[in-house]
């Protein structure tokens, strides 16, 4: 049982709607300031409750800011400020009362770069009609979706956050598909380029706000392997001696194609690429990222 008076109220006007407050003192026996949640019945607004004459605005965060002892008839009471915050329905500052209950935050963009092309969408290397690369070669236009999600942890408990953990998948690649917030990602083709934390605490929940930063190719694997044209100016003869190339006795000025194995590429034969891992792949999935964002 608690006793609950309202000391003031208040009004404002946002670009997103009409904001209110309540301030009120509660007085009860209970040292937690997490009973506060559950004194509906003596008169405190509860979440979701909207404002007497605005029905478009509702309950969205209740802060017990202060409290201290107060001795009544010789009985020891707790006396706590509350602090009860409306907003519109539709605002982004909704908040809920147990921050790790709330909606993943998602925001997508996009980033330009230019890749450097050696293979068609069939496979067929770039090279003109004499089997030779282009010099310059061809650019592509590269276009990734930039994906951002915000999610709070628990502290301590159950899928509490793990710091050391959750920062080893910085600068890898998802190993296998997943869906992250309704995006489906294909293996390799996310790359987990940053991931923020802030530690942050409300209506006496200690939580982590973590937000997963990923830049996601349309091209599979792109972050796994970089391809390579094999071509150089050494070549490794039938007798396992690295040679220059020479043409007519002199060295070559362009880089000459080579078979994948060191020698020369015979006439007419299809150019060899070198892979190389440059990313470290992950398991995306032990992050337990929700997999939709509603």
């Amino acid at each position: 049982m608690a006793t609950v008076k309202l000391l003031r109220s208040s009004g404002n006007e946002l670009p997103d709607g009409r904001h209110y407050e309540k301030v009120y003192r509660v007085r009860s026996t209970d040292s937690d300031p997490n009973f506060i949640m559950q004194t509906q019945d003596d008169g405190l607004p509860g979440f979701g409750q909207t404002w007497p004459s605005d029905p478009f605005s509702v309950v969205v965060d209740i802060n017990p800011t202060e409290w201290k002892k107060v001795n009544d008839a010789g009985v020891t009471n707790f006396e706590w400020i509350v602090v009860i915050r409306y907003a519109p329905r539709t605002s982004n500052k909704v908040k809920l009362a147990n921050p790790i209950n709330e909606k993943p935050t998602v925001s997508i963009a996009s980033v330009f770069r230019e890749n450097a092309l050696f293979k068609d969408l069939t496979g067929k290397p770039i090279e003109n009609s004499a089997a030779v690369p282009y010099d310059p070669g061809l650019v592509e236009l590269q276009i990734d979706d930039m994906l951002s999600v915000g999610v709070n942890l628990p502290n301590i408990g159950g899928g509490a956050f793990d710091m050391a953990a959750t920062m080893a998948f910085k600068d890898t690649f998802n190993g296998s598909a997943i869906t992250i917030t309704d995006y489906d990602i294909p293996q390799y083709a996310g790359l987990m380029t940053d991931i923020d934390v802030v530690a942050a605490s409300r209506n006496g929940t200690d939580y982590w706000a973590v937000t997963y930063h990923m830049q996601i190719t349309r091209r599979s694997g792109l972050w796994r392997v970089e391809e390579v044209l094999d071509k150089g100016f050494y070549f490794i003869d039938t007798d396992g001696f690295l040679k220059q190339i020479k043409e007519e006795g002199e060295p070559v000025k362009d880089a000459q194609l080579l078979n994948g194995s060191g020698g020369r590429l015979a006439p007419g034969a299809d150019a060899k690429f070198q892979s190389f891992s440059i990313k470290n792949d992950a398991n995306w999935s032990a992050l337990n990222l929700p997999s939709s964002t509603f």
